[in-house]
């Protein structure tokens, strides 16, 4: 739903188990009858997700299920073909040919594949001498001085392709320049206390920013389409991070976890 209002008013209509709250979108709760309708009322003022701009005449969810997907149910196929995301074909030999997202199984199963998709992607990006050196990971002969970080990095990237819209190979390009130049640095905004007429005051001020790795930079200065920092991946990790430190099971990770995850769990 487009506001707070409209979200609490359909979220009482099934427990809140087909709602999305997400502001990018048309204005249309997850409520199955409405999926199954295929139509719902669009309003003008309503802002329209750029992956939907093809069909303006139809309604775009933002995800759905468990994993967040944005395949659409098999219903909604259009002679057979999926109308956004992977392919029904794909869908239908990877899982299910009458993917259902709001089934758990469907939809934990085309997760976990377009991930496995977007880790295949990661590890051979990084799989180029090039990246590695650029990342830090590798000296400049290629001989690789960090080989704990080339798993954290594929995971981070592939969490980023997952949220959408991460260009990786331009991302390290940045990266590398914010290292090696200092003119390419970033331009953060900090806030600092000081003293104004007697008072302490907050300050907004702007900063060049040298990032400390890969992951930070792309937190602090890489921003989407939206103008918000991309902090997903980060987050995926350190939750990753904080489970790793409390878990007492016997499959928990080794806890000589790289430099990287201790900085990220600050």
């Amino acid at each position: 739903p487009r506001d707070e209002a409209a979200y609490n008013e359909l979220k009482g209509k099934d427990g809140g188990q087909l709602m999305v709250k997400d502001y990018g979108c048309f204005p249309v709760g997850l409520d199955y009858s409405k999926i199954q309708q295929k139509n719902a009322e669009l309003s003008e003022n309503a802002p329209q997700c750029s992956l939907w701009i093809e069909h303006p005449d139809k309604v775009r969810y933002c995800a759905f299920g468990l994993t967040q997907t944005i395949e659409f149910p098999y219903w909604f196929w259009e002679n057979g073909e999926n109308p956004h995301g992977l392919s029904s074909s794909e869908i239908s030999s990877a899982c299910f040919p009458d993917y259902n997202p709001f089934n758990v199984a469907h939809n934990a199963c085309l997760g976990a594949y377009k991930l496995k998709l977007y880790v295949d992607d990661a590890k051979e990006l990084l799989s180029i001498t090039g990246n590695l050196v650029k990342l830090g990971i590798a000296d400049s002969a290629g001989g690789i001085k960090k080989p704990e970080l080339i798993n954290w990095y594929v995971y981070f990237i592939a969490s980023e392709k997952y949220r959408g819209g991460f260009q990786a190979q331009s991302y390290i390009n940045e990266y590398e320049e914010n290292q090696k130049d200092d003119s390419k640095n970033c331009e953060i905004i900090t806030f600092h206390e000081e003293p104004v007429d007697g008072k302490m005051v907050t300050i907004a001020k702007k900063e060049f920013y040298k990032a400390h790795d890969f992951v930070d930079y792309v937190a602090r200065c890489v921003k989407d389409k939206n103008e918000h920092y991309r902090t997903y991946g980060k987050q995926i990790l350190s939750k990753y991070y904080a489970l790793s430190k409390t878990c007492e099971e016997s499959g928990c990770p080794p806890q000589n976890l790289p430099e990287l995850i201790s900085e990220l769990s600050k």
